[in-house]
C-alpha cells in the first residue's frame, strides 16, 4: 500500500513529506550561490524523467555527424545519471524525515542524495562489484516492469564501467550521516559565464542568469510575466505556481531590483502592502533580446530547418534580432551568416589538408579532431 502512494498517489506528501526532489544549479563547485532551482512532486517513475529534464537544461547538446542519421552528444553522462537517479528512487528510505532527495549539479560535478544510509551488511565495495539489497521491492518490481531497470543488481556496476569508457574520474559513494551521497564528475567543466553580482562588460550577473539560454529559468519567467503588467510579489508566486512567495523567490526579487530590471511601483514606500513591480527599460531590453532569440528559433524550425546545422555557431549577440523582423529579413541575415561560416569552414579545412612536417598520425588525427569537433556540436534544436 505505501509502494502504491509512493508510485502513483496523489497525496504522496501526506503520507511521505519528503517524498519529492529538490533539484539545484550552482554557480562555481561549492553549493553557496544558487543560479536555477526546481522542485519536483510528482509520482516517482515521472519524476526519473522529470530530472533528467532539468539536467539537460543545464548541460550543452551537440551532434555526431560521423554516422548516417544524426546522433546527439551531450555534456554530461546521461546515462550514468539515469543510474544513479533510479538507484536514489528505488532505494531511498522514504520513511525518514528531514530532507528530499536532492540532485546538485555543480561546475565540475553532480551529487545525487537520498535518505538512508546502506543496509546493514552492505558495503560501497560490494556495491561497485554488483551486490544489491533492495530497501524498497515493491518500486524496484514496478521500475522493472516499467523497463526502468535492466537487471537487478547491475546498475551500480555499469555506472563505474561507463565511467572508465568514457575517460571519467570514478564516481563517488559516499554516507554522509543518514544520507547516501552519489558523485558523477564531468569530463570538462560547465562554467556559468558570469558569478551572481559581478559586472562583465555591460550586464551583470543577473542579467548572465537570464541570458544564459536557461529556457525556464526563473528570472526570465518573471521578467515575462511583467512585461505587458504591474505584479505584486504575491501575483508573480501565483504566476509561478506557488501559493506563496518563497525565499528563493524573495531573494531573487531583491537582486532583480538591486540590478536595475525591475523598480517598485511605490518606490518611496517599499513595505507597502500595495507595492507591486514593473519592468525598467533594461528588463524590457532583456525581454525583447529573448524574444528576438525565440523568433530566430522558431522561424529555422518551422520554416528555414536548413539553417540548423548553423544556429550553435552564430554568436549569441547576432541572434537577438528585433522581434518583429520580417521573414525576408531573418533570412538574409541567416544566409549571411551561413555563407561566412562555409567559408571559414573550407580555408581551416584546406589548412588541415596540407601535410606538416614531421608530424605523426597521432597528431593528425587530434588536428583533424580538433577541426571536425565543432561540427559534431553543431546544435540542432
Amino acid at each position: 500500500m505505501k509502494s502504491a502512494i509512493l508510485l502513483f498517489g496523489r497525496q504522496r506528501i501526506e503520507h511521505f513529506p519528503d517524498a519529492w526532489i529538490q533539484c539545484g544549479r550552482f554557480f562555481g563547485a561549492e553549493k553557496i550561490d544558487i543560479f536555477d532551482h526546481t522542485d519536483i512532486d510528482v509520482p516517482l517513475p515521472k519524476a526519473l524523467d522529470e530530472v533528467m529534464l532539468f539536467l539537460k537544461k543545464h548541460a550543452f547538446r551537440g551532434a555526431d555527424l560521423s554516422e548516417v542519421r544524426r546522433k546527439d552528444v551531450w555534456s554530461i553522462p546521461l546515462g550514468i545519471l539515469r543510474e544513479v537517479l533510479v538507484n536514489a528512487l528505488v532505494h531511498s528510505d522514504y520513511s525518514q524525515r528531514g530532507a528530499p532527495i536532492r540532485v546538485v549539479f555543480l561546475d565540475d560535478r553532480i551529487e545525487v542524495e537520498s535518505m538512508g544510509i546502506l543496509l546493514p551488511g552492505l558495503t560501497v565495495e560490494e556495491m561497485k562489484q554488483g551486490t544489491s539489497r533492495i530497501r524498497n521491492p515493491v518500486l524496484a518490481r514496478v521500475f522493472k516492469e516499467l523497463n526502468l531497470i535492466e537487471q537487478w543488481g547491475t546498475g551500480v556496476r555499469r555506472i563505474f564501467a561507463e565511467a572508465r569508457e568514457l575517460g571519467l574520474p570514478e564516481p563517488k559513494i559516499e554516507e554522509i550521516g543518514m544520507r547516501l551521497r552519489f558523485t558523477v564528475y564531468l569530463a570538462e567543466p560547465h562554467r556559468i559565464q558570469n558569478q551572481p553580482g559581478l559586472e562583465s562588460g555591460a550586464e551583470s550577473g543577473a542579467e548572465s542568469g537570464v541570458e544564459s539560454g536557461v529556457e525556464s529559468d526563473m528570472a526570465i519567467q518573471i521578467l515575462s510575466y511583467l512585461k505587458d503588467t504591474v505584479l505584486s510579489k504575491s501575483e508573480i508566486a501565483k504566476e509561478l505556481g506557488k501559493t506563496k512567495p518563497t525565499r528563493y523567490l524573495n531573494d531573487l526579487m531583491a537582486r532583480l531590483l538591486q540590478e536595475g530590471y525591475v523598480q517598485y511601483t511605490i518606490p518611496d514606500k517599499p513595505n507597502s502592502r500595495l507595492q507591486k513591480y514593473r519592468l525598467t527599460p533594461k528588463g524590457r531590453g532583456v525581454v525583447k533580446r529573448r524574444l528576438g532569440r525565440e523568433r530566430v528559433s522558431s522561424f529555422v524550425t518551422h520554416k528555414a530547418p536548413r539553417y540548423r546545422p548553423i544556429m550553435s555557431r552564430i554568436p549569441d549577440d547576432q541572434l537577438a534580432v528585433d522581434p518583429d523582423i520580417s521573414d525576408k529579413e531573418l533570412d538574409v541575415m541567416l544566409h549571411k551568416q551561413l555563407a561566412e561560416i562555409e567559408a571559414q569552414l573550407l580555408v581551416d579545412g584546406h589548412d588541415v589538408m596540407k601535410p606538416r612536417d614531421n608530424e605523426t598520425y597521432p597528431d593528425y588525427q587530434a588536428r583533424l579532431h580538433a577541426y571536425l569537433k565543432p561540427a559534431r556540436r553543431c546544435s540542432c534544436a
